[in-house]
C-alpha cells in the first residue's frame, strides 16, 4: 500500500510546491501582463447544462509587447497540476529575442468540479475549452504547439480528432515542441489502474474531494509517505488527468505529424521519476528520430553527444532533470528553442489539404509513368 501510495506522490512534482534537484522555483509573476478573459464552453456537452459552462480563465499573452500583426503565435499548454505560470521563463525569453506573441492559458483544476460537478477534466472537455479560449482571444492559427507532459492529449485531440468540429481553432499548427510527453501507453506510476481509476473517481466525487481534503495528508503521513502539498487537489488533478488522456491516441497524432512533415522539438530527462525512460525513447522513435540523433546532456549538464541537428526533427536530453526538466534546464533548452524556430518557422505550416493535393499529384504521376511503362511493353 505504501508503495502504491509513493507511486501516486511521484504525479504531485509540480514546480510550485516542490524542491526539484535542490531547486525550488518560486510562484511569481510574469514580467508580462497576465490577463483574464470569461469564456462560455461545451455547450450541449451535458445534458444538465445544455447552455454550457462559464470558466474565468486566467492567462499569459504577450501580444501588447509585439509591435508586428503577422507576428509567429506560439500556444503553450501546461501539464496537471500546472497553470500558465510554469512557462515564465521561456515567455520572456522568446517574446525578447524572437519578438513573438506568446499565449499560455490555465487549464481548469478542481474548483471547476466543485462548481460543475459534470466537469470532470476528460481530454474531450479540455479540447473544447481550448477551442472556445482561443476563439476568445482571437487566434485561428498557431505557428507553434509547445506543451509539457500531459498538456499535449487535449491539444492534439482538438488538432486531429476534432478536426471537423466547427470553427476549430487549431486545425493550423506549423510546427510543435513537446517536452516530457508521457507517451502512448499508461505510465507506470499510474498502475495498477484500478487503484489509480478508483481513487480519481472517488475524488471527482463531492463526498470524496471533502472527505480526502479533510484526511488526506493526515492518511498519507500515517503510510509512510513523505508528501509536501500545500493543496491535495493537485495530487489528484494528475490522477484524474491521466486517468483521461486516450493515451494510445498519440500514436495516430504523431503518425499524422509525420506525414505532414511538421517540424518537432523534442525534450526530455532520463530520470524522470514519473515517466520511464522507455517511453521517451518509444517517442523518440515515433518521430523518425535514433538515440545517435539526441543533443546529449549528461549528470554534470555537459554536453556528452552532439546529435544530429541536420533533421527536420530535433531532440535533446538530460541525464538529470526530473519530470520538469523544461524548467530546471530552461537556459539551455530555450537557446536550441529559439534556433530551432529561426530554421523552421518561415515556412508555410502544411495543412491536411496541402497533404491531401500532394497525394494526388503523386498519383497521377505514378498513373502515368505506368501508363508509359505499358505502351512500352
Amino acid at each position: 500500500m505504501v508503495q502504491i501510495l509513493s507511486k501516486v506522490n511521484l504525479l504531485t512534482k509540480t514546480p510550485s510546491l516542490f524542491n526539484i534537484c535542490g531547486l525550488r522555483f518560486k510562484s511569481t509573476d510574469f514580467s508580462f501582463p497576465v490577463k483574464n478573459v470569461e469564456i462560455t464552453t461545451l455547450s450541449n456537452f451535458y445534458k444538465e447544462q445544455p447552455n454550457g459552462l462559464k470558466f474565468n480563465v486566467q492567462y499569459c499573452d504577450t501580444k501588447d509587447y509585439v509591435g508586428n500583426q503577422d507576428s509567429l503565435t506560439i500556444l503553450c499548454l501546461h501539464g496537471s497540476p500546472g497553470t500558465h505560470k510554469d512557462w515564465e521563463p521561456y515567455v520572456e525569453k522568446l517574446t525578447k529575442n524572437l519578438n513573438v506573441r506568446i499565449v499560455a492559458p490555465s487549464l481548469p483544476n478542481f474548483s471547476a468540479t466543485d462548481k460543475y460537478p459534470q466537469y470532470l477534466h476528460k481530454v474531450e472537455e479540455k479540447a473544447i475549452y481550448l477551442n472556445d479560449f482561443l476563439k476568445k482571444v482571437d487566434i485561428d492559427k498557431v505557428d507553434m504547439l509547445l506543451t509539457h507532459s500531459s498538456g499535449v492529449y487535449p491539444s492534439l485531440f482538438l488538432w486531429n480528432n476534432l478536426r471537423d468540429m466547427p470553427d476549430n481553432r487549431l486545425k493550423e499548427i506549423g510546427s510543435f515542441s513537446f517536452f516530457s510527453p508521457p507517451g502512448f501507453r499508461r505510465i507506470k506510476a499510474m498502475r495498477p489502474k484500478w487503484f489509480t481509476q478508483s481513487c480519481g473517481d472517488f475524488y471527482c466525487t463531492k463526498f470524496g474531494r471533502s472527505l480526502l481534503r479533510m484526511t488526506g495528508p493526515k492518511i498519507f503521513k500515517l503510510a509512510g509517505v513523505n508528501m509536501k502539498l500545500d493543496n491535495i487537489d493537485d495530487l489528484f488533478i494528475a490522477c484524474v488527468t491521466m486517468n483521461n488522456t486516450r493515451e494510445q491516441l498519440l500514436e495516430d497524432h504523431f503518425k499524422l505529424i509525420n506525414k505532414m512533415q511538421l517540424p518537432v522539438f523534442y525534450s526530455f530527462s532520463e530520470d524522470d521519476r514519473l515517466i520511464e525512460k522507455e517511453i521517451f525513447y518509444e517517442c523518440l522513435d515515433k518521430l523518425n528520430l535514433d538515440k545517435k540523433d539526441l543533443v546529449k546532456y549528461n549528470k554534470d549538464t555537459e554536453l556528452s553527444q552532439l546529435g544530429d541537428l541536420s533533421k527536420i526533427n530535433k531532440a535533446i536530453s538530460f541525464s538529470k532533470g526530473g519530470h520538469y526538466c523544461f524548467l530546471k534546464h530552461h537556459q539551455i533548452i530555450s537557446n536550441y528553442l529559439i534556433d530551432f524556430i529561426q530554421e523552421n518557422l518561415i515556412r508555410r505550416p502544411a495543412t491536411l489539404e496541402n497533404v491531401a493535393s500532394d497525394l494526388q499529384v503523386e498519383s497521377a504521376i505514378e498513373k502515368e509513368m505506368l501508363e508509359k511503362k505499358q505502351l512500352k511493353i
